[in-house]
């Protein structure tokens, strides 16, 4: 419930009653980022005389294009280190990788509303399309609906991507700078955690 206000009219009379709602009234709290987000989308408001009302007389749907949050991915085996594409190339198939956190565009990943992760303005996307334990991924153009693109955040901070149900993963749980990121059977390992934006 927003809120409320107590009008007292006479027969016949009306008013208008007006409330402002603004993004903080829609934000919920992510336990990622440890802080409050508006995701963007399409909202319904209900007014009625009663909050206890399953029929209220009144309503409408609205859109919010909320920002995508953008920020660097930290790997779980390091917090120094990010998903990275490599040398900020925006060509399909560019490889993502492991590099140190520097701040820069090839690391401002924006996890997008609808499912993908972007960066640069491209999707990481799972190479042709497979679905076996170690494909790699890579930078490609986005594409509508494409299961290649899509990727679920898990409670344990895995991304999991649904078409093949495996996870993003840190080959071998590597320190090393420029380790090409893969696709593996979902562990809940240190190689498999991400905080993203």
């Amino acid at each position: 419930m927003r809120g409320f206000s107590k009008l007292t009219l006479q027969p016949g009379q009306s008013t208008a009653v007006t409330f402002a709602l603004t993004p903080s009234d829609l934000a919920v709290w992510s336990t990622a980022d440890k802080n409050w987000t508006t995701p963007g989308g399409t909202y319904q408001v209900f007014v009625g005389d009663s909050a206890r009302r399953s029929d209220l007389p009144l309503h409408a749907t609205f859109t919010l294009s909320g920002a995508d949050p953008t920020g660097e991915t930290v790997a779980g085996v390091a917090a120094n280190l990010c998903v990275d594409n490599k040398w900020g190339s925006t060509q399909d198939g560019n490889p993502i990788t492991l590099h140190a956190c520097n701040g820069t565009d090839a690391q401002k990943v924006a996890a997008s509303s609808d499912g993908t992760l972007r960066i640069q303005g491209k999707c990481i996307d799972v190479v042709d399309g497979g679905t076996d334990n170690k494909t790699l991924v890579q930078l490609w153009s986005c594409t509508t609906d494409n299961p290649d693109q899509q990727w679920v955040p898990q409670p344990n901070g895995a991304l999991r991507n649904p078409r093949s149900n495996r996870c993003l993963d840190d080959p071998g749980a590597t320190l090393t700078q420029g380790t090409r990121l893969q696709i593996y059977d979902c562990n809940g390992s240190a190689a498999q955690r991400w905080r993203i934006p």
